[in-house]
């Protein structure tokens, strides 16, 4: 499931005739990084209109012609289609449902996505270095970590210390695919309870120790959430 972003519009590289309207703004035919606007997050899209402007292609026209094209695929982990859903029935919006890999999910091959096993957990993360998502949403088990378990471990501290374990090797798991997107300038949205004690995690202190992440402390009731 490589990533694949074809541009469904013709990029022109042919010099402009003298006779047609004038652009808006005066352009030399040369372009950076920032000038792409909105596509720079994406570098194949970025290299192509990149390269029509030095051939002397209109710079406006293929700017346009790749933001009406472009697709930015999302995908989520430790979630069931919910995200990605939402891009299937939304196409207005543009963007591409990408993987939803969960203990709900499966593989091509029909294997739920058991990210307690090391295979898939290897297998997830080719899977999303293959598709190069411009956004990762990580949702994972909180339960482990709400303030509840504080009694847990005073009465079953064996039970809590299991559990909690296993709980700390996802999240770690996560931080892992987090940082792999950050490395390649992608974005990433995690959530989790405000109360909950995973915001203790080393793993996601180091995370929010990045300067480029930043944390919002959201209420859910205005989304319908209820108790």
């Amino acid at each position: 499931e490589a990533k694949d972003t074809p541009l469904q519009e013709d990029i022109t590289f042919d010099i402009e005739d003298d006779e047609m309207e004038e652009p808006a703004e005066e352009d030399d035919g040369s372009m950076d990084a920032n000038s792409v606007g909105l596509v720079h997050t994406e570098p194949a899209v970025q290299n192509v209109v990149m390269l029509a402007a030095d051939l002397g292609g209109d710079s406006g026209h293929n700017r346009g012609a790749a933001h009406r094209n472009y697709k930015a695929v999302v995908s989520e982990v430790y979630s069931p289609p919910r995200v990605a859903q939402a891009a299937r029935l939304l196409s207005n919006l543009k963007i591409e449902p990408g993987l939803s890999m969960d203990i709900t999910t499966a593989d091509e091959l029909g294997q739920p996505w058991d990210l307690n096993k090391h295979a898939m957990r290897v297998k997830a993360k080719k899977k999303l270095d293959e598709q190069d998502p411009e956004l990762l949403v990580g949702s994972p088990m909180c339960t482990k970590y709400s303030p509840w378990q504080r009694i847990n471990k005073l009465l079953h501290f064996d039970k809590y210390k299991k559990e909690r374990r296993q709980a700390r090797r996802h999240m770690e798991f996560v931080c892992e695919l987090y940082h792999s997107q950050l490395q390649r300038g992608r974005l990433l949205l995690h959530e989790h309870p405000a109360q909950a004690d995973s915001w203790d995690e080393p793993c996601i202190r180091r995370l929010l120790g990045k300067a480029e992440v930043h944390v919002v402390d959201m209420d859910q009731c205005q989304f319908g959430q209820q108790d």
